[in-house]
């Protein structure tokens, strides 16, 4: 099919211009809100207790998973370290490595709790007991107000 020069649709430079600095700008001020939320976010600790949570979600973005109201977060990136009841409906499987799961990859909903000083997340997922590592590094040991654990 060939087109026609009348057929054409101009469109303004000036306005595209326009337009790309309003999309520009509009990505712009949603990146630092959701900077602004995820810094009022008070992020699961090694040595905090997390009593038993409903999450009907999974993984928001970044790499958390929301609870208690989005006042809270869990990584999701732990990785599954116990299926003793063999659970098997994931979102996710990685081809290379079929037995590998992380948290994010576990439909909602569940539920899913945290002994303090412990770096295991147990969840409950349709009478299946699953349990995850958390990713612990140094700087996870201490809180926020610098209460530090040796």
């Amino acid at each position: 099919m060939i087109h026609k020069e009348e057929d054409l649709i101009e469109f303004p430079k000036k306005l595209l211009i326009v337009m790309i600095a309003f999309m520009a700008l509009f990505f712009m001020l949603m990146n630092r809100a959701i900077n602004k939320k995820a810094e009022s976010v008070d992020y699961l600790q090694y040595h905090e207790a997390m009593d038993t949570t409903y999450v009907t979600r999974p993984a928001a973005g970044r790499g958390w998973i929301p609870y208690d109201n989005y006042t809270h977060a869990v990584n999701a990136n732990s990785i599954l370290v116990e299926n003793k009841d063999g659970y098997d409906e994931w979102n996710i499987t990685i081809k290379s490595n079929p037995g590998m799961h992380y948290l994010w990859f576990l439909p909602g909903p569940y539920h899913m709790y945290k002994a303090a000083y412990s770096d295991t997340i147990v969840v409950i997922k349709d009478g299946f007991l699953m349990k995850f590592k958390m990713p612990v590094p140094d700087s996870v040991y201490s809180s926020k107000n610098g209460a530090g654990v040796k």
